[in-house]
């Protein structure tokens, strides 16, 4: 859920400017994981048992900017930077560690 704030100005390049922030959840499951050890000797072991997640429901805070462009036809081209801080970390174990932040560039295209 986040909130867009856009006003800086009435026209001009400024105009197309927006701000969003607010709050994502991230969701963990089916979760799929393959391990395979290399022994000192050559020898190989494998096994398919899945990564334990810290925390399956995870909350993080959300800042974004973008622009929006309308053309004469009412189609819309919204390129957008987002920032997600995640307040936990989804794996945190000594083989498998998950980042708390989250750059995405995303552009949305509307009829």
């Amino acid at each position: 859920m986040m909130v867009r704030w856009r006003g800086l100005a009435e026209t001009g390049f400024l105009s197309r400017l927006y701000f969003a922030g607010g709050g994502a959840i991230r969701d963990v499951s089916h979760i799929n994981t393959s391990n395979q050890t290399t022994y000192p000797g050559g020898a190989t072991s494998s096994n398919n048992i899945p990564a334990v997640p810290s925390a399956r429901n995870l909350p993080g805070a959300v800042a974004a900017v973008g622009m929006r462009f309308v053309d004469d036809f009412g189609v819309k081209l919204t390129p957008e930077l987002r920032f997600t801080r995640w307040l936990g970390a989804t794996f945190d174990s000594d083989s498998t560690r998950s980042r708390r932040d989250e750059l995405v560039v995303g552009i949305a295209l509307t009829f």
